[in-house]
């Protein structure tokens, strides 16, 4: 089965450039932006989303946790902010780093919260919130991090083009390599659904995809002209999404990595500008970006004798 892409709606709100995208319930969506604005939104409605919270700096990353019903918020100035849902209010705000942090990602196995921030640092938490151990990279900026649930592994994405791995059953490095061009950042990563592979996407355009048994490299495509900032897997395991600083988004086979479709501005209507985030709701596919907006794409699928 092969998407067919449609612009279902383009939402505005924002006022600044869109970084953060988490998906809540059903059709609901959360974003943040630089103009420090928590919003809501539901893909099954064209009015403009609820200013769910507004902070006094810009949000970077957005983590729902649902055993808790709690949503975690990175701000830029390294502080963490702890939003209960039931409640719709901060409980408390964590100062755990020292500049912006850009990914905080949850591994369920371990009930752990890590967070990744420009200043090389990783802190980890339990679900009480409590720091339980720290990292410290000398490898530039963590925009990225996931998880190999078959390896138990946490994969971390660092500024200066290496990818390292670190054993969750002790928190050490067990391996590190220059995934990309050295000081080519690794903004993206995405563990495949079904486990079998690790795909990175760089600042040097490449996205690169390795096995998750030894981590070779498999394959490595020029895949855009600029920055690859995201990479998310549609839930079927069959195709998955890239987006670019070179304002498109690309669909991609994950059977053969074989290109699908380009979604930009020339072709579908869509960004204008960089696109940082991506996010799919059941079979809609969420960006954002630079241009301020918000489009919900509806991914119809065809089969191949449709075509």
């Amino acid at each position: 089965m092969k998407p067919l892409f449609k612009q279902k709606i383009r939402l505005t709100g924002h006022s600044g450039s869109v970084y953060a995208l988490e998906a809540y319930k059903s059709t609901q969506f959360f974003s943040g932006a630089s103009d420090g604005i928590l919003a809501k939104w539901d893909t099954t409605l064209t009015d403009s989303g609820d200013a769910f919270l507004r902070l006094a700096d810009a949000i970077y990353s957005i983590k729902y946790i649902k055993s808790l019903n709690k949503l975690l918020v990175g701000q830029g100035k390294g502080g963490v902010h702890v939003i209960n849902l039931d409640s719709g209010k901060e409980e408390k705000l964590i100062q755990l780093h020292t500049s912006p942090i850009f990914v905080i990602a949850y591994y369920p196995k371990h009930q752990l919260i890590f967070t990744g921030s420009s200043d090389g640092g990783i802190r980890i938490l339990n679900h009480a919130f409590e720091l339980v151990h720290q990292i410290e990279l000398s490898s530039g900026k963590i925009r990225n991090i996931t998880f190999s649930a078959i390896n138990d592994q946490c994969i971390i994405g660092c500024g200066d083009g290496t990818i390292c791995i670190i054993s969750l059953s002790n928190f050490q490095i067990v391996k590190q390599w220059q995934g990309h061009q050295p000081g080519f950042g690794v903004n993206a990563l995405c563990i495949s659904p079904d486990g079998k592979y690790l795909l990175s996407g760089s600042r040097d355009a490449m996205l690169n995809i390795y096995n998750t048994t030894s981590y070779e490299l498999e394959k490595s495509i020029p895949a855009h002209n600029y920055a690859i900032y995201d990479i998310a897997y549609h839930a079927s395991g069959n195709f998955f999404a890239t987006a670019s600083r070179d304002k498109s988004v690309k669909i991609w086979e994950a059977d053969n990595f074989n290109l699908i479709v380009r979604l930009d501005k020339e072709s579908h209507d869509g960004h204008h500008n960089s696109v940082n985030k991506l996010l799919w709701v059941d079979d809609n596919l969420i960006t954002t970006g630079d241009d301020r907006s918000i489009i919900v794409w509806q991914a119809e699928l065809i089969s191949k004798k449709e075509e």
